[in-house]
């Protein structure tokens, strides 16, 4: 992809889930996603549910997206937010008022 660049929000982010599974409770299990190291994007990943409440906690900005043909370079749907407190959290998009986990992805 010689002379074209990565648009300036896929720098911005940190994690891009781009599918998701959910127990039958409607609990998140765990999403499919890449993640920035640095300059670079690693592969696909699978991101369990714990793992994502921490990274929210401490400031990673995590949006819902899709890959496109350039590789690092993603388009942003929504950004995933932590609804609730204490034993009570959901992890949700923006704009979704759902009492469980809904990231509005693909389900696996």
């Amino acid at each position: 992809m010689r002379g074209q660049k990565v648009n300036k929000d896929s720098r911005r982010l940190d994690i891009v889930l781009v599918a998701a599974r959910y127990t039958e409770d409607g609990v998140l299990e765990f999403a499919r996603g890449y993640e920035r190291r640095g300059v670079i994007w690693s592969d696909v990943r699978i991101f369990e549910r714990d793992t994502l409440l921490k990274k929210i906690k401490s400031g990673a900005r995590i949006v819902t997206g899709d890959p496109v043909k350039i590789p690092g370079n993603y388009v942003a749907n929504q950004r995933v937010r932590l609804e609730g407190k204490g034993g009570d959290e959901r992890l949700v998009t923006n704009g979704t008022g759902s009492a469980q986990d809904d990231l509005g992805l693909p389900v696996l």
